[in-house]
């Protein structure tokens, strides 16, 4: 129910929750409210930047009874649940990290499917056929596996070896053992109810193998990935892996330096100069503290994320992986025929991976102590996907699709490359400026190599061709011989096009990429920097450079002027030529753009799609998906169902994001984009639909009420009230501000916003303005840049001596970074929601001395990418809690950041999107509370919509129309919060409707197990004066700020020498009180003379 009542409003005029829900969230959560003069800042801040606390939207009221909390206060309550919903798992994954694994076995008995091989007490052993791991009568409950495939016969398993506290198995294809002519055998775990953790390394390529995983109601099982853990544990950001590269290539060659010096002495010593060997032992020494001190550095406290690598990094372990190949490239009579060795090595990467387990598990566990951390992987390793025939449909048509446009354009450079062709008489190429570029010698043109069935004719006089031409019709595999091979993607298709930028002629440089000509006399304005040529191949350029009277300078590039480009074809350049900025003579330089960028997609996804293993319902395997229903008037019912099950990394990134090839980086559905309704092709089954939300503004919400959290009061900051209250129409909400600020499109400003709060520097800003403006001079792009960062992130101090740290000061957004870096910096950064720590290479603490700030944007974006993990887990782990406390017939399907999606029975699909909104609520409530304040603004608590679907796609009204699926798909029901109460008549998740309970559960006492009272008031601001400090927009102000509250601190006493640094003082100071307004006029008063 919405009653119509007052709407409650915090000091600033934000709208908060109504008191019903209010009280039952934040029962028990007592905070100190924000001293006055906190409150006095705000609004000085917020007016500073043009915000009008009294222009805060009015949204209805919403009050219903909730679920009961698990626990004494909302924080207990995630406690309780992540505790549940990891349950069993968890204990039996400590278990199994902790345990021995039997010895493997010596010898392997051939039979297809599983073989069991098992230790007596006595020492003796034996082996037994199984149809699936189990002991002593009882399934599994642990393994250890591993699946080899021969990828050049299809994706299925082809052996397979699994390891518990108990035995080893073994499983052989039947296919391999040739009792088979299908190699489409999946491979049988036991009964799906038994709750089993199965540990592998990038683990969802073998649960992907796994027979019982294909069914519409779930398993028992869950999927525990060493690669995962080790990343969350010990990965390093994007930007630390050149120099993390350039580390471990040096250190190879140290290694072999010392190696051959090592060999040298042990010669010398072999010949009898005894008086060496002290020199031997030095040098075994010296290696023995080398490896201690590298054992410091933060490029020694991670690897690539190979088993081989992983192994080596935690266990010391050297593994030879050469023998993997032998699948790549062996047949199966090969491989059968060593199969005993193949089992070994199977068996051997099966031991390895539970030694790694064994250290990653418990690392993992400290650095992300919160039950909450580890259920959510435990379902997001599990997600699933379904599809129709439509699949084999959507493969098809957008690859005809592709070839149809790829085809056009061809012809058509096929054509201009034949007309460039007979400029060879007489040499007229010389008069065409791009022509001019290619080469020119003459090649005979001879035919194909092959065998001669039949005495030659005489000869024809020889036909002679220019080089560039004869290199096109060269014989290449898969073509007929005399083809000409030519796409937008051969170097030479811009100068057949005659390609001009801002009407100067294209040229390709061997040393710059692609260049444009300008003569020395036009009136040509930039400041783009002439080029000088080094190259040999650059000859000619260098000529008309230094001696002909012209000026070359690069096309632009995304990444700024020292990158080159490699096809001004891409479609990066497609703007430019629709803006007329790059152009041809006619029509071909817009035509092969453009279809450069329908086909872009495709072009970029086709493998993965392609190579998507889809597994379809049949006879022999039945997933549970029924469709009975009588097909409509002129409507065909889908002829077979499958699932995909996507090769998620649950913790793929440094930030702990999840990682997938395909589905998690597949684009939304667009007219001009071939092939980008791959999401719309999972399709729910008859009886389901699709539920889900994408969270608001996720990110920079999280951001900014870190930003607030310093003030104890949602809204506090400049950007933490355009979050909330900010609005498109008024021009108040960020992006709006911004695109002001640049006179670039609203849409445009969300990419300057989202970079800026995940740690991008200004020059990051300039480049995205030359970009969006080709003309742009840089010192244009630099002062716009410049402008931007001093109204948003505002200026830096640059000195330790104001307040004990360097800070940002005057922007609309110095306290969101303030706070970001004093989390980055700190000794042990920690998210704020979940307290997950950050990985070893990102850690002060292995980096140098004078590393302080390095990596900062790395370490910057950790903290909110990771904050949005924490965001993702809470929202996965308060649903499994509601639909198994509700019995609503719903289960986790896939996330993408942002994105949370379930497949539910269409009886329930209702209550499940109640229950999202309800688990956003908790959600976002956590955060705040986490964060020292005891209550949530009514704009965030619920998510604007939740959808519920027959597909996956971003929008429910998108109709997913594109080059290759021309049919519009129906909409489906997108619901806010009140819509979705009338709705369902109520807002009860119980079946019957019944009301839910206000009472509170009392959790079972082990639910708590572990559980801490955090310090939630440790991100509240230290004093009055270090708000004003960040607020202000003038130095000279800091400076008397700083020095009257040392004073202040010390009781009017000198501050004392030594440190400077900023200790953790509590959360409201004794100076919270005090007018620094006053203070401020009355230093200045003081220093003033008479």
């Amino acid at each position: 129910m919405t009653p119509d009542v007052a709407a409650p409003r915090n000091e600033l005029g934000v709208q908060m929750l109504s008191r019903e829900l209010h009280s039952q969230i934040f029962k028990n959560a007592s905070f100190p409210a924000p001293d006055p003069a906190y409150v006095r800042i705000a609004r000085e801040h917020l007016e500073t930047h043009g915000l009008d606390p009294a222009q805060g939207s009015v949204l209805p009221g919403t009050a219903f009874p909730l679920p009961p909390l698990l626990g004494a206060n909302l924080d207990q309550h995630f406690h309780a649940v992540g505790r549940r919903a990891g349950q069993p798992y968890l204990a039996l994954a400590r278990a199994l990290a902790a345990a021995h694994l039997p010895p493997p076995p010596d010898a392997w008995d051939l039979q297809p499917g599983w073989t069991k091989y098992c230790h007596r007490p006595d020492g003796s052993s034996y082996c037994e056929p199984v149809p699936a791991p189990a002991h002593e009568g009882r399934p599994e409950e642990m393994l250890v596996f591993d699946v080899e495939t021969m990828p050049r016969y299809g994706p299925h398993p082809v052996l397979a070896c699994a390891a518990s506290t108990n035995a080893w198995y073994a499983w052989i294809s039947p296919w391999l053992l040739g009792r088979s002519s299908d190699p489409a055998h999946l491979i049988p775990l036991g009964d799906p109810a038994v709750p089993r953790v199965v540990v592998g390394h990038n683990v969802a390529y073998d649960r992907a193998r796994v027979r019982e995983e294909y069914a519409l109601g779930g398993t028992g099982n869950r999927w525990l990935d060493t690669m995962a853990l080790h990343v969350a544990v010990t990965g390093i950001s994007s930007h630390q892996r050149p120099a993390w590269m350039k580390y471990r290539k040096s250190q190879a060659e140290a290694r072999r330096l010392r190696d051959e010096a090592y060999e040298a002495v042990v010669d010398l010593v072999k010949h009898g100069n005894g008086g060496l060997e002290h020199l031997l032992m030095d040098e075994e020494g010296e290696g023995d503290a080398e490896l201690e001190m590298s054992g410091k550095r933060w490029e020694d406290l991670t690897s690539a994320n190979a088993l081989a690598d992983v192994a080596k990094l935690h266990c010391g372990i050297e593994m030879d992986k050469e023998v993997r190949n032998d699948f790549m490239t062996r047949t199966p009579e090969e491989i059968l025929e060593n199969v005993h060795d193949y089992l070994t090595y199977c068996a051997n990467d099966v031991a390895v991976t539970h030694a790694v387990f064994s250290k990653v598990l418990p690392e993992f566990l400290a650095r992300c102590p919160h039950p909450v951390s580890f259920a959510g992987i435990l379902t997001m390793g599990s997600s699933f996907l379904t599809v129709n025939e439509s699949w084999e449909e959507y493969i098809e048509n957008a690859e005809r699709k592709y070839k149809e446009l790829e085809d056009k354009v061809k012809s058509r450079l096929v054509q201009l490359a034949q007309q460039a062709k007979t400029l060879a008489d007489g040499e007229r190429w010389k008069d065409d400026v791009w022509l001019s570029q290619l080469d020119w010698t003459p090649k005979i043109a001879g035919k194909s190599r092959g065998r001669v069935k039949k005495a030659p004719a005489p000869k024809p006089p020889p036909v002679f061709w220019p080089q560039w031409y004869w290199e096109l019709t060269r014989p290449k595999k898969d073509l007929p011989p005399g083809t000409i091979d030519l796409s937008v993607r051969t170097r030479i298709a811009p100068l057949l096009l005659r390609l001009s930028w801002l009407g100067w002629p294209l040229f390709h440089s061997r040393e710059h990429g692609w260049t444009f000509r300008v003569p020395r006399s036009a009136d040509f304005p930039t400041r783009a920097s002439e080029l000088d040529f080094y190259h040999p191949d650059d000859e000619t350029l260098k000529e008309m450079s230094e001696g002909g009277g012209f000026v070359f300078y690069k096309l632009p590039h995304k990444d700024g002027e020292k990158a080159n480009v490699g096809s001004p074809l891409g479609k990066t350049f497609m703007k430019y030529a629709q803006d007329g900025t790059l152009k041809s003579p006619g029509d071909e330089a817009k035509d092969a753009l453009d279809m450069n960028a329908q086909c872009s997609y495709w072009i970029s996804a086709r493998d993965r799609v392609m190579n998507q293993m889809v597994v379809w319902q049949d006879q022999e395997l039945q997933m549970g998906i029924q469709d009975d229903r009588a097909p409509a008037a002129g409507e065909e019912r889908p002829k077979k169902w499958g699932m995909i099950l996507p090769q998620v990394v649950t913790m793929g990134t440094v930030t702990r994001r999840a990682m997938e090839k395909t589905w998690l980086t597949a684009s939304n559905a667009k007219k001009n984009r071939v092939g980008s309704e791959l999401k719309a092709m999972v399709r729910a089954p008859e009886g389901y639909s699709i539920v889900g939300a994408d969270v608001d503004s996720e990110e920079l919400w999280i951001s900014s009420v870190m930003g607030d959290a310093q003030f104890g009061l949602h809204g506090a900051t400049a950007i933490g009230w355009m979050t909330l209250e900010g609005t498109k129409a008024a021009g108040t909400d960020l992006h709006s501000k911004t695109a002001s600020i640049l006179g670039i499109s609203r849409d445009q400003a969300k990419v300057f916003n989202y970079s800026r709060i995940y740690g991008a520097g200004m020059r990051h800003a300039v480049l995205l303005l030359m970009q969006a403006n080709a003309g742009m001079l840089p010192e244009q792009a630099q002062a716009l840049a410049e402008q931007l960062y001093a109204q948003t992130k505002g200026k830096n101090t640059h000195r330790q001596d104001l307040f004990g740290r360097k800070f940002w000061y005057g922007g609309t957004e110095s306290f969101v970074f303030n706070k970001l870096e004093e989390i980055a910096l700190s000794d042990s950064p920690r998210t704020p929601a979940l307290g997950c720590g950050i990985t070893h290479a990102l850690s002060k603490e292995y980096l140098p001395p004078g590393f302080g700030t390095d990596y900062m944007t790395s370490r910057i974006n950790w903290v909110v990418q990771s904050s949005g993990v924490d965001y993702l887990h809470l929202l996965i782990v308060s649903m499994a809690h509601l639909i198994d406390k509700y019995k609503i017939n719903a289960r986790y399907l896939i996330s993408v950041h942002d994105e949370l999606r379930y497949l539910v029975a269409d009886e329930d699909k209702y209550r499940a999107a109640l229950a999202l909104q309800i688990a956003n609520l908790w959600t976002r409530c956590l955060f705040a509370y986490r964060l020292g304040m005891g209550d949530l603004p009514q704009g965030v608590g619920f998510f604007s919509s939740v959808d519920v679907d027959k597909v996956l796609r971003k929008e429910v009204d998108m109709p997913c129309v594109t080059p290759s699926q021309p049919h519009p798909i129906p909409p489906g029901e997108s619901l806010n919060i009140q819509a979705l109460i009338e709705k369902m008549d109520g807002a009860s998740l119980w079946k019957d409707g019944r009301p839910m309970t206000v009472d509170s559960d009392a959790p079972p006492a082990d639910l708590l197990d572990g559980y801490q009272e955090p310090d939630c008031l440790v991100h509240r601001a230290s004093s009055a004066a270090w708000l004003r400090a960040q607020a202000t927009t003038e130095l000279s102000e800091i400076k008397l700020l700083s020095r009257a509250h040392k004073q202040l601190s010390t009781g009017g006493q000198p501050a004392a020498k030594g440190n400077t640094r900023r200790r953790k003082k509590k959360a409201v100071a004794d100076d919270a009180n005090v007018d620094w307004s006053n203070v401020v006029e009355e230093a200045i008063g003081a220093q003033t003379p008479s």
